[in-house]
Formats: C-alpha cells, sequence, structure tokens
C-alpha cells in the first residue's frame, strides 16, 4: 500500500470500483493533470502580463520635453512718498485791453469801410435832424431864402387860392427860366420811376480801375427840359479817380426821355439834383 500514486488511475479504478464513474468526482479527478498544466500555463502568462504592462507603457510613452526654469527677477521696491495737498496756483489775469497811451492830439478812431460787390447808385436821404425844415419831394431841391414860399389861402371849403403867379414870377418862369420842384402841378418822372432811372444810369456807368475797394459819393445836378431831355449837367462834387467826368457821360449816354414837369398847366425846365453813391472795387 506504501507504492500506491493517488494520481494514478489504477487508484481511482480501485477507489470508484463499483461505483457510479459518471459522477463528477471521477472525471475531475481522470482529468486533473491536464487541468493543472493549463491552470500553471494561464497563471504564468497572467504574472508576466502584469509584470510587463508597466515597462511596456514606459516604452510607449513620447519623451518630456524638459523646460528649463526660468529666473524671475522681482522689481525692486521703491518706497512712495505721499504728498501733501499741492497750493493753489493762481494765473496771472492779463488786461482785456491794453489801455491806449494819452496823446496831446485829439485821434478818430480809423472805420475801415464795407466791400460790396455791385456797383450802386442810391438817392441819399436827408439827415433826420433836417427833415423839420425840409419838405418831402420827388427830387431834391436846396431853395432860395430869397423866394416865395408857397402859403394856400384856404378857406372852409378848401376852395383857397394857390400861390402859383407869385411863384411863376419868382422862378423865372414867364422867361423861360429854371424853376425848381416846389410850386409844381406835377414833377419831372422818368419812365418807370427813380429806380429805373438809378438802374439804366449804373449799367451806363463804368468804374475805374483802383487799388483797394471803396465807396465815393457824387452830386450831380441836370435840369429836365421841357422835351424831356437832360441839359446843363453839373457834378457839384467831384471824389476824383475820373468819376465826376464818368457821370456826366453816362447821363449824356441815357437817350430815354424824362416826362417834363407841368406848372399852370406848361410844361417847364426843372432842376434835378441826385447824390449817387458809387462802389469802387478792385
Amino acid at each position: 500500500m506504501s507504492n500506491l500514486n493517488v494520481f494514478n488511475h489504477s487508484w481511482n479504478e480501485i477507489v470508484f470500483e463499483g461505483r457510479n464513474k459518471e459522477y463528477g468526482a471521477y472525471q475531475l479527478r481522470q482529468e486533473n493533470p491536464k487541468i493543472t498544466l493549463l491552470a500553471l500555463f494561464y497563471g504564468t502568462i497572467v504574472c508576466g502580463l502584469l509584470v510587463s504592462i508597466p515597462l511596456i507603457s514606459n516604452l510607449m510613452k513620447e519623451d518630456v520635453a524638459i523646460i528649463p526654469e526660468t529666473e524671475y527677477v522681482l522689481p525692486k521696491v521703491v518706497d512712495v512718498l505721499l504728498l501733501s495737498k499741492l497750493p493753489e496756483v493762481t494765473p496771472e489775469t492779463k488786461n482785456a485791453q491794453a489801455q491806449p497811451e494819452k496823446s496831446s492830439v485829439k485821434e478818430t478812431k480809423f472805420v475801415k469801410p464795407i466791400m460790396t460787390t455791385n456797383t450802386t447808385a442810391i438817392a441819399e436821404i436827408p439827415p433826420l435832424d433836417l427833415k423839420e425844415t425840409l419838405k418831402t419831394g420827388a427830387v431834391d431841391n436846396p431853395g432860395d431864402d430869397a423866394g416865395a414860399i408857397a402859403l394856400g389861402q384856404g378857406t372852409i371849403d378848401g376852395t383857397g387860392k394857390k400861390p402859383v403867379d407869385d411863384i411863376a414870377k419868382t422862378s423865372g418862369e414867364a422867361g423861360g427860366g429854371i424853376v425848381g420842384n416846389f410850386g409844381l402841378d406835377s414833377s419831372p418822372e422818368f419812365p418807370g420811376g427813380i429806380k429805373r432811372f438809378t438802374e439804366t444810369f449804373v449799367s451806363k456807368f463804368k468804374t475805374p480801375d483802383v487799388s483797394d475797394a471803396m465807396t465815393m459819393k457824387i452830386f450831380v445836378s441836370f435840369v429836365v427840359e421841357t422835351d424831356g431831355s437832360l441839359s446843363n449837367i453839373k457834378v457839384a462834387k467831384d471824389p476824383g479817380y475820373g468819376l465826376g467826368n464818368e457821370a456826366i457821360r453816362a447821363l449824356k449816354s441815357i437817350k430815354t426821355k424824362w416826362k417834363p414837369g407841368i406848372q399852370n398847366g406848361k410844361a417847364v425846365r426843372v432842376s434835378y439834383n441826385l447824390p449817387i453813391s458809387v462802389v469802387l472795387k478792385n
């Protein structure tokens, strides 16, 4: 009995003699060597894998770049000195306008003339302080201190007489002389009015070439004849630059006749004064 091998197949036959060999224990003991070898084989493989997995993973990893360490230099700490409130600085005030030096000579401020782009001729309006002694009319008439004053001898019903006879005597109408604008039944009139006459005069007036723009005044006088033509054209005040002669030429070039003045139902010669402003431009 001492030489019996429990792992031998004969031993299995002795143990299961007369028993049900289809039972699982008999089958397991028969296949025990085979199962043991398989278990050893698989166990060895599993252990080998467990040992080799870390090594394989290290080999499969990429090389990691080594970043050099950077040396950081901390900024130098500066002590901050807190200042107290700064004193307010008051700016120096300058005089808006420098006071002019006193002079023993009387001076007048120079006013630069206003420049315009068009050449115009306008009739002047009398100053306000003269309107109290002047009569408003279609033309300018300086009057005569020795002449007669037209005073109406009126009545309540308005049928007073006109002193036209006296006016005719003093004005020289009986001798064909020149009369003023007072005492006329109707004043001379240019076709289209004084505005049309001014526009016609301006269109014919040629301004001279000047270096600086300026405004000049020309005082012209003429006589409206009984046929409506102009005569005795004169310049009472010539500002120069040839403006006086040009004004005479422009007036003579106007061919349109006036409607003559009427006195006592007859056409008379009427004097006419006209101040004209001319704007010269360079």
